[in-house]
């Protein structure tokens, strides 16, 4: 897994009020329709938007610049006409998403205007260390929450996800999204707070009055209490360096976390848990990355003693691996 970049230099955007929401400031010309998607996202998510209401974040993929965005959105007190906004966004190659390993440290990156502010910190790109220290989150979401999360997110992979606003929201997404490998991280759409609409779609979205709640009380499996402890430690744990590993290879993605941490949890505990049945069903699993067949006919060979029969019946699986598999006379394709 990589580490924290010493230097990052991250284009970005400035959208607030002049005579209705509009692009105030910018380090970066883009295309026209991602130029138009960013002034939608970044007006405010509800109508009527005040300093009652809390800032919220916003992320999402640009695929046709190879970035991703993300924005800070706060109430902008003072201006003629109610509900007004100030929304800085940062314009992240998707490559940098890989080099912060927990992703609330871009947080430090945004900075709030005034209508006093001069415009000229948002012509230049940001160039900053990143980063030194840690963040320290006050509000730490409560252990079920997560889990809740997580096994709604993976569990439910083509489902969005609409959630009610809780004041530990950020916290709570942050964790989620920083456990991601790169691929996984920025396809990710989130925000996290506001009212959804028809028109609106993320993956993850806190709103004021969610469809889905944290609070239910069905069974949860192995495989979430494993990704949860995870996702709790900042740097992660021996799962998150196996996701970052393997989870390259998936083009699946979200549908692909749950077999990972299954297969995680199976190559780390097999002589307890092990058999011919649940090794089989890794191979079986049409996306399983080329990375991880080999692991697993090591385990069904040398430690389970497995016959080569079952095994030779996955040719199509084992055709994907990156090496030669001579104890099988499978040559991979060219």
């Amino acid at each position: 897994m990589h580490k924290g970049s010493s230097v990052l230099a991250i284009d970005h955007l400035l959208h607030g009020y002049d005579k209705g929401h509009r692009l105030l400031a910018a380090s970066i010309e883009l295309p026209k329709s991602v130029s138009e998607l960013l002034l939608t996202r970044s007006d405010a998510a509800v109508s009527g938007f005040n300093s009652s209401n809390p800032p919220y974040l916003s992320g999402y993929p640009l695929p046709e610049i190879a970035a991703y965005a993300f924005s800070r959105t706060w109430p902008a007190v003072g201006m003629p006409r109610p509900g007004c906004v100030w929304t800085h966004t940062l314009i992240i190659p998707y490559a940098y998403l890989a080099l912060v390993e927990n992703l609330e440290e871009l947080t430090q990156l945004f900075s709030e205007p005034t209508n006093e502010s001069p415009l000229d910190f948002y012509r230049e790109k940001i160039t900053a260390p990143v980063f030194s220290t840690s963040l320290k989150n006050d509000i730490a979401p409560p252990t079920d929450a997560l889990e809740r999360l997580l096994y709604k997110f993976y569990g439910e992979p083509s489902q969005e996800i609409d959630l009610t606003w809780t004041g530990y929201a950020e916290n709570l997404l942050f964790k989620v999204w920083s456990q991601q490998w790169p691929k996984l991280r920025r396809s990710l759409s989130f925000r996290t707070w506001g009212d959804l609409h028809k028109e609106d779609h993320f993956d993850i979205a806190f709103s004021r009055k969610g469809r889905d709640s944290l609070l239910d009380n069905d069974f949860l499996p192995e495989w979430v209490i494993k990704a949860s402890i995870d996702a709790s430690e900042s740097t992660g744990t021996g799962l998150r360096e196996f996701l970052w590993t393997h989870g390259i290879e998936c083009e699946t993605n979200r549908y692909a976390f749950k077999q990972l941490v299954e297969a995680w949890t199976f190559i780390n505990h097999y002589s307890s848990m092990g058999s011919e049945e649940s090794l089989l069903y890794f191979l079986n699993w049409n996306d399983c990355p080329r990375s991880l067949i080999l692991p697993l006919i090591n385990i069904a060979v040398n430690e389970l003693g497995m016959g080569l029969s079952p095994i030779k019946g996955k040719i199509s699986v084992l055709k994907k691996c990156s090496t030669f598999c001579p104890c099988l006379g499978v040559q991979r394709d060219n």
